[in-house]
């Protein structure tokens, strides 16, 4: 078959490689749209910690957002058919740990993340899925079912936060992670939303998902914009979806007294310019949020209902073959670039 390989660092190339065989308990499923994260940058990049401290080693096939149709099933899988259309969850934690009899594979120490390290992803025409951590995706369309997985990120924000009526949020950074919290912050019901961004394109997007206000980061500050923005009011939750040191600082100066602040991007390198110092006299909460473990289900619902709009962040699409091309793109960044998918059927 044929898959995008990472073999080295900002080397990528569309190759053959065997088709995988499903053990008892997984799906072969046949992909047919998958979207560029940038964690798929990072581990183009080496830039995760666990490929810097030997846990995990290219090559590797990336890719952990994506959408397919079952084409064989293990032995001692139930509940899913050939022809399905289906999707599945990056993080597969061991199935025995504490964490993972609660449903919170995602931070399981001894997980793999499919795409991401120690198991190949959907940069592929097949790959195998526990069935475990498999979704339906019934009616939804490909580009859609990609989607989902971004948008478990985004629910999974606003749950950790615990987004209520009431609530000022800021969300600082409007890639995908942070479009999708704004959307998300705006279905819990918060009072209202801002959207920062240092791009306007993107800040266009954050409109039309739902935020209140706009604040260009190159003309104005968040903490600035507070007063007038909200009413007098300060942001009680701040979710910061940049990954890069200036904007965990920002969120942090940005959240009020007794403010919650989330923690979603990944950080590209270890931090050394944060300014903890507002984290004691502000008695603020930091929270910590990855993937979207329990929430698969409920995004799928929520999509094929119309109450979360997932479409808009899909900027970009190419074939499977323009894969490292895909991967270039996403690393060099474009004004107009949220979302790249790879649509195998272009092919």
């Amino acid at each position: 078959m044929k898959a995008v390989r990472i073999i080295g660092y900002e080397q990528a190339v569309y190759t053959d490689i065997p088709v995988p065989v499903p053990t008892a308990d997984e799906l072969l499923v046949q992909v047919m749209r998958v979207g560029v994260c940038h964690s798929d940058v990072e581990v183009y990049r080496q830039e995760l910690g666990i490929y810097r401290n030997g846990g995990a080693s290219i090559p590797i096939t990336v890719g952990h957002e994506w959408a397919g149709v079952v084409v064989q099933i293990g032995t001692r899988v139930q509940g899913f058919e050939p022809g399905e259309r289906v999707t599945g969850e990056c993080g597969i934690g061991c199935g025995h740990c504490a964490l993972c009899r609660q449903g919170l594979h995602n931070i399981c120490p001894e997980r793999v993340e499919t795409g991401v390290f120690n198991r190949d992803g959907a940069y592929a025409e097949f790959l195998t899925v526990p069935a475990a951590h498999a979704h339906h995706l019934y009616d939804l369309s490909f580009q859609e079912g990609a989607l989902v997985e971004p948008c478990t990120v985004g629910l999974w924000i606003a749950q950790r936060a615990g987004i209520h009526p009431g609530d000022q949020v800021a969300v600082i950074g409007c890639g995908t992670v942070g479009l999708m919290a704004v959307q998300t912050a705006r279905f819990f019901g918060a009072d209202r939303v801002v959207a920062a961004s240092r791009s306007p394109f993107k800040l266009e997007l954050a409109k039309k998902m739902g935020a209140d206000t706009l604040i260009n980061l190159s003309e104005q500050a968040v903490a600035d914009a507070a007063p007038t923005v909200t009413s007098g009011q300060e942001f009680n939750v701040v979710i910061e979806a940049t990954g890069v040191a200036e904007g965990a600082t920002l969120a942090l100066r940005t959240a009020a007294p007794r403010g919650r602040v989330v923690i979603t991007g990944v950080f590209e390198k270890e931090l050394q310019a944060i300014d903890l110092n507002t984290i004691m006299p502000k008695e603020l909460t930091v929270i910590g949020s990855l993937g979207g473990p329990t929430v698969f289900d409920e995004a799928v619902e929520l999509i094929r209902k119309g109450k979360l709009q997932v479409l808009p962040i899909n900027t970009h699409t190419l074939p499977l073959s323009k894969g490292p091309q895909a991967l270039a793109m996403v690393a060099r960044g474009q004004p107009d670039l949220v979302k790249v998918h790879l649509d195998c059927s272009l092919n």
